[in-house]
């Protein structure tokens, strides 16, 4: 079945081979509510654009979908067999298998990327305030948002896309739009009705002046020795122009260039627009398991490979029996040790390559597995940040500990990246006053 209606339950085609879509006018709200749907099997199903009725499809639209299809490819459907669709769905097979949020634009985009193993391209239209779009993941974000280059600023930063220039453009400061009308103003008063005329350089007897005083007919006559000048570069040269603006009657060579923004009408002074490449991006050797698992999972799955890690619900448990513990015998103490790692993430844009990285991570595994006890529990709050429970371990003592632990892993990074790595590591000591609520909130607040 086609889809031709923006009202049509999107959720009842998640398990077809592909969407097909009519060249209609509802066209952009349908790619519009599949894209912005947060689930991988179905922003990033194959489209295809089916031309019922071979019209002149708009080259943003043709873009915009996996393919353009006729009425004879889809009554036979040919989609059942084709290589391209099912390539596409074979890499969704591998990404919705993975538990992951995709609410996070950048992740989706990758993932998107993905699923297409191929390049990412821009394409010069109007439809974008950007002047520039990627039809592909255009109908993912919000038309009004700056989610487009923040997205890929940051995937590029942490080495998960690879750009490869296309070209160069100006955008407005105050909206970003790249729709400006670019004008040359008087620097006195900022007129637009400015007048250029050239001046004229006599070699012979070095007279300069404007043109109009050289002019005399279809003759140029030097005013200074009366002498007729006949070749540009033999008798004369045009070296600037001067600039007379009509407002205020300012004399001028060098007239100021502005932006005018045609979205917002701000005006700005040229060298203050904001600059920007465009790129074409295509996916680096991270790419895949960023993809698959999320952008800092490499790490995670190495520790629970490396570490019984628990979940932060079963965590919470043992420190509440814990704390009854404490509570009941009044003699013990143990600490709460909260491990910040986010200075980590930087560790996918610093190292080299993919084998680099795995080493780095399992070799900072294994300095927690040895940092641990028996007795010692530890959890995953998320990608960054790691609890564990020092069981009979008074404040002073976790104290040394985790000094240990922090050098280690500092070092350990220094060694092999050659920079300084920061690890956030915060205590808490579980005293019988202590109450359950307190101590999580812990976790929290560091």
């Amino acid at each position: 079945m086609v889809i031709i209606d923006k009202n049509t339950d999107i959720q009842l085609y998640k398990n077809e081979d592909c969407f097909v879509l009519e060249y209609t006018d509802e066209l952009e709200n349908i790619l519009s509510k599949i894209k912005k749907i947060n689930e991988v099997e179905i922003y990033a199903k194959p489209i295809l654009l089916l031309n019922k009725y071979e019209q002149n499809i708009n080259p943003y639209f043709a873009n915009s979908v996996d393919k353009v299809i006729d009425n004879e490819y889809f009554e036979h459907k040919e989609y059942k067999k084709d290589p391209l669709v099912i390539k596409i769905n074979t890499k969704i097979s591998l990404l919705k298998n993975q538990k992951t949020d995709d609410s996070d634009i950048a992740f989706k985009i990758l993932r998107y990327i993905y699923s297409r193993d191929e390049k990412l391209f821009p394409f010069m239209s109007i439809k974008n305030k950007y002047g520039y779009s990627y039809p592909k993941i255009d109908h993912m974000l919000d038309k009004n948002s700056n989610q487009l280059f923040e997205s890929f600023d940051f995937l590029v930063d942490n080495r998960l896309l690879e750009p490869i220039f296309y070209d160069r453009c100006h955008f407005c400061p105050e909206c970003y739009s790249g729709f400006l009308n670019f004008k040359e103003v008087c620097p006195k008063c900022y007129s637009v009705d400015i007048n250029s005329e050239a001046l004229i350089h006599h070699f012979e007897c070095a007279y300069v002046g404007l043109e109009s005083e050289f002019k005399h007919g279809n003759k140029f006559i030097c005013p200074k020795c009366d002498k007729e000048l006949f070749h540009i570069g033999v008798d004369y040269d045009k070296p600037s122009f001067v600039y007379t603006c009509n407002k205020c009657s300012n004399e001028f060579q060098n007239a100021l260039v502005q932006g005018n923004c045609f979205n917002c009408r701000s005006i700005y002074d040229v060298d203050n627009l904001i600059k920007r490449d465009i790129y074409e991006y295509e996916l680096t050797i991270l790419s895949e398991n960023s993809a698959l698992f999320g952008f800092q999972n490499i790490f995670t799955n190495i520790l629970e490979t490396n570490l019984e890690i628990l979940t932060p619900k079963i965590f919470e448990r043992y420190v509440e029996i814990e704390l009854n513990r404490i509570k009941r015998y009044k003699k013990s103490v143990s600490t709460l040790v909260a491990i910040n790692l986010d200075d980590i993430k930087n560790i996918y844009k610093d190292a080299n390559d993919l084998k680099t990285i795995k080493q780095i991570f399992i070799q900072i595994a294994d300095v927690i597995k040895n940092f641990l006890r028996s007795t010692d529990i530890i959890t995953s709050f998320n990608d960054i940040m790691y609890g564990v429970l020092l069981v009979e371990t008074p404040f002073d003592g976790a104290k040394i500990a985790t000094s240990r632990l922090k050098k280690e892993i500092e070092e350990l990074v220094e060694v092999n990246l050659n920079k300084k790595y920061k690890i956030d590591i915060h205590l808490k000591q579980i005293t019988n006053e202590n109450n359950l609520e307190e101590l999580m909130e812990f976790f929290n607040n560091v």
